[in-house]
């Protein structure tokens, strides 16, 4: 599309606003060498562009409007994203979203990248309700990776799938302990749009992901859904209410609350 037109008061591009105007090659050629860093997870690299160009550390470097952390998060360069998180950006930073709405936080999510959005959420726990372009939190994206999980069978006995494991889990939990900071309208409005993350859980078995929520927030046992159903019938539909009553202790047949919508 080429450098759009500046209104009259704005000043010239530069290195710390030409992403909002110039949407050609040439006008992100300026980012290359940082762009490459970033793919290849080049920290010295990385350093000596920003010394020069230190705006450019929140600039959206390519034509799907990425920052540097949105490329390295995508290569899986978790020292250099850590590096980028901890040192040189701050929550508004990381907040940018890219061509298709999403932030750094649900990127991380779907990239496997836990200990990542650890420090993203560390840095600014308000991005635990960011949406990406689909309208869904970071939860959503976890609420169906079952291979992130312990309680899916074929994880068990892979020893990096392990560690991921136990990164998910505190990552969930993180999410979850800013959420339930908020009233039960908001909680619920956002747990059930644009899908119902619960259910998506307990339909893929993914155990765990339920129980750090439950245990935080118990009103979620009486939720229901579609055709009043909760979250125990649908763990019971899909063969996963003995996991469900094994981690939470608790019998599901007594169940005369169970009449609250989500």
């Amino acid at each position: 599309m080429g450098i759009k037109k500046l209104p009259d008061n704005e000043e010239p591009l530069s290195p710390s606003n030409a992403h909002y105007y110039d949407e050609s090659q040439e006008g992100l050629a300026l980012y290359v060498p940082l762009y490459f860093a970033a793919l290849k997870g080049d920290c010295k690299s990385a350093r000596e562009f920003l010394a020069i160009y230190p705006e450019a550390v929140g600039q959206k470097i390519t034509r799907n409007g990425e920052t540097a952390v949105h490329i390295a998060a995508g290569a899986k360069h978790t020292y250099f994203v850590k590096d980028l998180v901890e040192n040189l950006m701050t929550p508004q930073q990381l907040a940018i979203q890219n061509k298709f709405g999403n932030p750094a936080l649900c990127f991380a999510a779907a990239s496997d990248l836990f200990d990542f959005a650890m420090e993203i959420l560390d840095q600014n726990p308000q991005a635990a309700t960011a949406r990406d372009g689909n309208g869904e939190m970071a939860l959503h994206i976890l609420a169906r990776k079952p291979g992130s999980f312990y309680s899916v069978p074929y994880v068990r006995y892979i020893h990096d799938q392990k560690l991921m494991h136990l990164q998910v889990l505190k990552l969930v939990k993180k999410l979850w302990t800013e959420i339930v900071l908020l009233d039960n309208s908001s909680i619920s409005d956002l747990i059930a749009k644009p899908t119902r993350l619960l259910f998506t859980a307990a339909g893929l078995g993914i155990i765990e992901f339920l129980v750090v929520l439950i245990r935080l927030y118990p009103d979620l046992l009486w939720k229901v859904g579609e055709r009043r159903r909760s979250i125990f019938h649908v763990a019971v539909e899909n063969r996963q209410e003995n996991g469900l009553k094994l981690h939470l202790h608790i019998n599901f047949k007594r169940n005369p609350h169970l009449s609250k919508s989500l």
